[in-house]
């Protein structure tokens, strides 16, 4: 028995098995008595989940708990099954498994209520990514407020990179274009060769284009071993856009 899967029962028997117990004994020898056949050797059967059969909370570990629940969201995508089992694992204040349920509940099942409940849940449980997600639902759900603004602020805190991009993108929809140029160029100078195909960086840049800020992004990117020139390669269309703008050719 797998030690992450406990049912309220032993577990049930696999396909394959076929039930004898109850059978008229054989003249076989391989039987003994009461019908039953002498097992040659005794197998576990193959993992194969059970939908009828729920766990049993007061005994499963959370992690364990949380990892069931990741396969058959990722792997069965049996997402009535993950629920349950990512709920199991709540229950014990996982923070993963409150930040999928969030997520879940969001995407999935639209239960707007529920997903925050979750996201705030794994956020007091440690979950920075949840303030991003929380902080986006909530943008959605009653535009750019002050609440939305704390959440990408705590996850931006937090070292999660794409939260400076909807920070910038927050701005911009706020009109607030001295706070979108100073967050993006907080963003820019921590930016390091490995991140240069983050998606926030690709948002970032965008945002910085859609508002002609050509002055801003000569002084980051068109200087001589600035890190765009380094691959600018990858970025070549950003870079002739800078340079268009340069010369007041910035398409509107």
């Amino acid at each position: 028995m797998y030690r992450f899967q406990i049912w309220q029962e032993f577990r049930l028997p696999h396909s394959s098995f076929k039930q004898s117990r109850f059978q008229p004994a054989p003249t076989d020898s391989s039987y003994e008595s009461f019908g039953r056949k002498k097992p040659e050797r005794f197998r576990a059967p193959v993992f194969q989940p059970v939908l009828a059969c729920e766990p049993d909370s007061s005994r499963v570990d959370p992690e364990d708990a949380f990892r069931t629940a990741r396969h058959f969201h990722l792997e069965e995508n049996n997402l009535i099954e993950a629920e349950i089992w990512y709920l199991t694992a709540a229950a014990e204040n996982h923070p993963d498994a409150c930040f999928h349920l969030g997520f879940l509940y969001e995407t999935h099942f639209r239960n707007v209520t529920k997903a925050m409940n979750f996201y705030q849940k794994a956020i007091a449980a440690g979950n920075s990514y949840a303030c991003n997600n929380l902080a986006l639902l909530i943008w959605s759900e009653s535009g750019p407020n002050e609440e939305v603004e704390k959440f990408l602020k705590q996850s931006q805190a937090s070292g999660n990179g794409l939260s400076a991009g909807a920070l910038v993108l927050f701005y911009e929809a706020t009109g607030n274009m001295p706070e979108m140029k100073r967050t993006a160029l907080e963003f820019l100078d921590a930016l390091s060769e490995e991140d240069i195909n983050n998606r926030a960086l690709a948002i970032v840049l965008d945002c910085l284009i859609r508002q002609n800020e050509f002055s801003f992004l000569r002084s980051q990117f068109l200087m001589p071993g600035s890190l765009l020139m380094k691959k600018a390669k990858q970025y070549w269309h950003v870079l002739e856009i800078i340079r268009k703008g340069n010369e007041g050719d910035a398409p509107e």
